[in-house]
């Protein structure tokens, strides 16, 4: 099914971005944002905020757009928004360390990563329905077991990935082991900031276009239900 191989390829490349950027959030937010263990517990108003929202938001959507739409945007919008407050602080334009705006600055970042997140991870689960739905016209097999573990499996895969590549990316800059908060050059931080930041779109743009790739959309699972109820029926009286 053309339709899943564009999904699962899209989301290796989102996976590795998602695997780089978890493996690299601790060393940010300790030395690069130079926040306290106090302040990064904080950091779970946005990520709550931020999923209950997407959760509230994503049938709205599915209302107005197709899920395709929907999923090119959060896509896009996952890999974009973690990079500008990172980016901002390279530029000189976000507020910096010690000042009084800036938890509430990355936050705010935080919380709309985690809409996007959620809203793009339950418009794929729903796409994969439909996926599903097609298979079974096809085939005779829904096969929804096999399209859900085949994607967890990436995802598995891709994050141990990303943690092996976000250890390369330490040794790169040179990172220093056991370095406590304050203590590691500017330099080091900006490469570190650059490598999480902006260098990271580069997956996430790759993982878009390939979900730009997915075809499904209202009309085509219209008629597609149409015709497997019609499967359905003849299968049934025979």
């Amino acid at each position: 099914n053309r339709n899943y191989l564009w999904m699962l390829i899209g989301y290796f490349f989102l996976s590795l971005m998602l695997g780089l950027r978890g493996s690299l959030s601790l060393y940010m937010n300790t030395y690069f944002w130079d926040f306290t263990s106090e302040q990064i517990r904080w950091f779970v108003i946005g990520t709550i905020s931020g999923y209950f929202s997407g959760f509230y938001l994503t049938a709205r959507l599915h209302e107005r757009f197709d899920k395709r739409i929907v999923i090119i945007v959060t896509c896009f919008s996952l890999s974009l928004i973690p990079t500008i407050p990172t980016t901002l602080r390279l530029l000189g334009l976000a507020p910096q360390p010690g000042e009084a705006a800036l938890l509430p600055f990355v936050i705010a970042f935080a919380g709309l990563t985690a809409m996007a997140n959620s809203t793009m991870t339950i418009s794929v689960m729903s796409a994969l329905a439909d996926i599903a739905d097609q298979n079974e016209l096809k085939h005779g097999h829904r096969q929804e077991g096999v399209l859900y573990s085949t994607r967890a499996l990436f995802s598995k895969l891709d994050v141990a990935v990303g943690q092996f590549i976000a250890s390369l990316a330490l040794i790169v800059v040179a990172f220093p082991t056991k370095a406590s908060p304050g203590q590691v050059s500017q330099e080091t931080l900006n490469h570190l900031g650059w490598i999480e930041g902006p260098a990271m779109l580069i997956p996430g743009l790759i993982a878009t276009v390939f979900y730009a790739r997915y075809r499904i959309d209202r009309q085509s699972h219209a008629r597609t239900r149409s015709d497997l109820e019609a499967f359905r029926a003849t299968r049934d009286r025979a």
